[in-house]
Formats: structure tokens, sequence, C-alpha cells
């Protein structure tokens, strides 16, 4: 509740800010004087009036939205102070969430820990917390778990992760491949390609009584991919989006097309002849 009253709060500044700082046009003018009407002017070409009418600079502008936000973050101080006092005595702390997501026995509450510490506390988005979120994603035994330390990781925004989503595009469960495409998408590195490619592609290898077999790629993880390789301007990728503009799935063909809408800047729609054509011309800029 408290942290609803203070984005409230938040909000009204933000108001305040704006209508304190902007002047409509139609007053811009108003004092202006028409081309019959005599004008008193003084030095300098400035009427008499205006000294007195004239609109605030935009560093006095600047001052009254900088005053009113500091007004505003002073209401909005004691709240968040009680809020988070409540959130104490409520035993919503970092120290409980980290508590939940090392609880050796349930997944739920480890994935429900991780969760909380990582959207609750912003200085959970770095060291040495995320260096503990790459670990759970490597090593915990519950793919959930694995799943959501790779989100923790994404939304972290942690590029030294970048090895960890890569390790996990191999793993057997799809959820957890999910996170990592989504992940990758967000931290783009183009040492994902080769994967994010045979991804879209549709086979995957897998483990079966020991033995790697050739099996379908996930739906949901291959749409992901090929959003995720909007980030690579390079032709191998676009020539890969453009395989797809014709596949029977239509939700990847449709995506594949979004992202070569990106990656070109140029919309030659579903036409892939007209796409590949375009690709050999010596004059488009991808790498």
């Amino acid at each position: 509740m408290h942290k609803r009253f203070t984005l409230f709060l938040a909000c009204m500044v933000c108001v305040g800010c704006s209508e304190s700082t902007s002047l409509p046009a139609s007053d811009k003018n108003v004092h202006a004087s028409s081309p019959d009407e005599p004008v008193n002017r003084e030095k300098g070409g400035r009427t008499a009036e205006s000294k007195y009418n004239a609109s605030p600079t935009s560093a006095e502008n600047n001052n009254a939205g900088s005053f009113i936000a500091a007004i505003g973050g002073a209401i909005a101080a004691p709240f968040v102070w009680i809020g988070d006092q409540i959130d104490k005595s409520n035993g919503h702390t970092p120290a409980a969430a980290v508590k939940k997501m090392e609880d050796p026995g349930f997944a739920d509450t480890r994935r429900k820990g991780m969760i909380d510490l990582v959207t609750s506390w912003p200085y959970t988005k770095k060291a040495p917390y995320t260096t503990r979120y790459a670990q759970i994603a490597k090593d915990d035994q519950d793919y959930t778990v694995r799943a959501m330390a790779i989100r923790a990781l994404n939304i972290s925004r942690d590029k030294s992760a970048v090895p960890v989503f890569l390790e996990a595009l191999n793993d057997d469960n799809d959820l957890v491949r999910l996170e990592a495409v989504k992940a990758l998408n967000n931290v783009p590195d183009e040492k994902a390609i080769p994967a994010l490619l045979k991804i879209l592609a549709g086979r995957r290898e897998s483990m079966f009584e020991g033995r790697a077999e050739s099996v379908d790629e996930n739906h949901d993880v291959r749409i992901a991919a090929a959003e995720a390789l909007r980030n690579y301007r390079k032709k191998d990728v676009a020539r890969s989006l453009i395989n797809m503009l014709d596949d029977r799935d239509f939700a990847i063909a449709w995506q594949s097309h979004e992202s070569l809408l990106q990656i070109t800047g140029i919309d030659l729609n579903f036409d892939e002849g007209a796409w590949l054509k375009w690709l050999g011309e010596p004059n488009n800029t991808l790498g």
C-alpha cells in the first residue's frame, strides 16, 4: 500500500513540475502590441509593459521545478520510511528473502525468495547477489528454480552472466531455455548468434538414455529466438530470418518479419524472394 501511495505522490510532483514549467502558446504573446498600437519602448527595444508581464525565463522555470520536486520528495520521505518500517515489522527484509532463496527443502520457497529479492531492493541486482543467482542457475536440481535464477539475472541486466545464458540454451528443459533466450534478448552478445540461429531453425539435441537425439525445438523458444536475433545487423542473421517467412507456424513467421524490419529498416512484407534479392544487393548495410 505504501508503495502505491509513494508512486501517487511522485506522479503529483511530476504533474506539478510540468504545469509550472510550461506555458500555453496562446498565453505567450498575450501582451504583444498590434501593428497599429503605439508602443512605449525603453532602451534595448523592450516595451514598458513587457518588463512587468515578461514570461519566466527557462532558468526560473527550472528552479521552480526543482523546488517543487524537492517539496514532493520531502513530503514522500516519511511515508517511504513508514512503509519500510511496516515491511520490517512484517518480516519483509532482504535477509528473510535470502533465507527463502536458500531453502534446501522446497523449490517453491527458493523461487519466491529469489524473485522477491531481485524485485524489492535495487542493490540486489548487483554482486554478490547476481553471483549467487548465477550459481543457482547452473547448479539447482529443480528446473523451475534454475529458470527463475536466469530471470533474476535478466532483471538485473547482468552482462557478466552471458556465459550462464549460453550454457542454459543447452538445458533439456524448455522453460530454462526460454528464460535464457529472453535474457539474451535484453543482454545481447554476438557469441549467442550461432545458438540462436540453431534454435530458430527448429531442431536441437536432447539426451535420451545416455545418447543424443535430434528433436523438435519448443514453439515458444523459437519465437523468442526470432525476437532476440533483431539485435544483430548481420547478413547470416537476416538470411535465417528470411527463411522463416514461410514457416508453417505463422507466429514464428510473423516474429521473423518483425525482426527483419528492425534489422534492415525496410519492409518487403513476407516476400521471401524480394528479401533475398535485397540481401544480395551490394549497397545494403548489413555486416
